[in-house]
C-alpha cells in the first residue's frame, strides 16, 4: 500500500482519514466515542507520565492522552502533511516526526512509560516489517512501561489479507513482541456492534453480526449515521457482555521493572 493512499485519505481531514473511510464523519465519531469509553476503563491504571503514540493521524488520541494527564505526547506518522499538523496543534506537549515503522530504526529516541499503536499494525502487511515494527515499538518501552495496541487480533478463524490490511492471531502478536521483553498483561474486545465482525461462535452469530453491521452501513447511507452511532453507543456495553463477534481488541503488552529497557 503506497504513501499516497494515507495522503489521500488526510486530505479529507476529519476522523474518515484515520477511521472507517467508508463511513460518514457523524458515525465514526460516535465509533470513536464508544471505543474511548472502553479504552478509558482498559487502561485507568497505566502510568501515563510520557507517551509516545505511533500512527498519531489527526491527534485524536493525542488529546484524549493529554485530557488523561499524560505530561508529554510524542509520536510518528507516515504522512508528512499529518505530522505537520501534529507539531502546530500539540507545539510544546510534545514532537512528532515523519516514520515507517516497518523500516528503519525507531521514529524517536527515548524511553517512555506508554507506547501506542492504535489500529496501525494491521496496515503492515509485510510479515517482516510487522516483526520491524514491533522491534521498534518495543524499544521505545521502559522499564515498567506498557505498550497498548489496538488491533483486529484474531481469537479463532483464519487471518485474511486485503488490499489495505492483514488479520493476524494473538500468538502472533505474542511472539512477536516477547522477542523484546514484552509481556502480555491484558487483552479486551474494543466493540461488538462497532464495526464489521471478524470473529464469530458460529454460523448463527455471524449471521446475526453481520446483518447487524448491514444495517448500520444502510442507515448510514441514507443520513441516518449519528442514530446509528447513538444506538451503537448506547447498546454496546449490553453486546460486550455477551461475547458476540468481537470486531477488534485492545492489547496490553507490559516490560517487566526489572527487566533492561532496550532488548
Amino acid at each position: 500500500m503506497s504513501d499516497g493512499y494515507w495522503k489521500e485519505l488526510h486530505e479529507r481531514g476529519g476522523l474518515r482519514s484515520v477511521g472507517q473511510s467508508g463511513l460518514s464523519e457523524g458515525l465514526n465519531r460516535w465509533l470513536y466515542r464508544t471505543g474511548k469509553r472502553t479504552l478509558t476503563r482498559f487502561t485507568r491504571r497505566i502510568d501515563l507520565d510520557r507517551v509516545f503514540e505511533a500512527g498519531a493521524g489527526t491527534g485524536y488520541w493525542t488529546s484524549y492522552w493529554l485530557a488523561r494527564g499524560a505530561r508529554s505526547v510524542d509520536g510518528c506518522d507516515l504522512v508528512p502533511v499529518a505530522v505537520e499538523r501534529l507539531n502546530d496543534r500539540f507545539a510544546g506537549r510534545g514532537t512528532f516526526v515523519v516514520a515507517d515503522l516497518g523500516a528503519g530504526s525507531p521514529p524517536l529516541p527515548g524511553s517512555y512509560s506508554t507506547v501506542t499503536a492504535m489500529n496501525v499494525l494491521l496496515h503492515i502487511r509485510d510479515e517482516d516489517a510487522f516483526d520491524r515494527a514491533a522491534a521498534n515499538l518495543a524499544r521505545l518501552v521502559g522499564r515498567g512501561g506498557h505498550l497498548l495496541i489496538a488491533d483486529p487480533v484474531l481469537l479463532a478463524g483464519s487471518p485474511v489479507l486485503s488490499e489495505t490490511s492483514r488479520t493476524r492471531p494473538l500468538d502472533r502478536y505474542v511472539e512477536a513482541m516477547g522477542g523484546h521483553g514484552l509481556e502480555l498483561a491484558g487483552l479486551t474486545p474494543t466493540t461488538v456492534l462497532g464495526a464489521d465482525p471478524i470473529e464469530a461462535r458460529g454460523s448463527f452469530e455471524r449471521r446475526v453480526s453481520r446483518g447487524w453491521w448491514r444495517l448500520v452501513k444502510a442507515a448510514d447511507r441514507r443520513g441516518l449515521g449519528r442514530v446509528a452511532g447513538l444506538a451503537i453507543y448506547l447498546l454496546d456495553p449490553i453486546a460486550l457482555r455477551t461475547g458476540w463477534a468481537p470486531t477488534g481488541k485492545f492489547l496490553l503488552f507490559r516490560r517487566p521493572s526489572d527487566a533492561a529497557a532496550e532488548s
